[in-house]
């Protein structure tokens, strides 16, 4: 019963539109803590990867980043 990359990039997106997008528009700093998979998800779509590059971008553990 895990979720599929599918499932994951499709919450993730839906996340990424309907939360931080707007938030983002408002001017806030938004800070995002999750597991691995979670975060390559976000990554990947806001550096516009596709999903057979999921792992790619090789996020180590306890990173701090700033997507922009």
């Amino acid at each position: 019963g895990a979720e599929s990359f599918e499932e994951l990039f499709a919450r993730t997106g839906e996340f990424l539109q309907k939360i931080v997008k707007p938030a983002l528009a408002e001017g806030k700093d938004i800070l995002i803590v999750g597991h691995g998979a979670m975060n390559s998800s976000i990554v990947s779509q806001v550096k516009n990867l596709s999903i057979t590059d999921f792992w790619s971008y090789g996020i180590p553990n306890c990173k701090l980043m700033k997507l922009e």
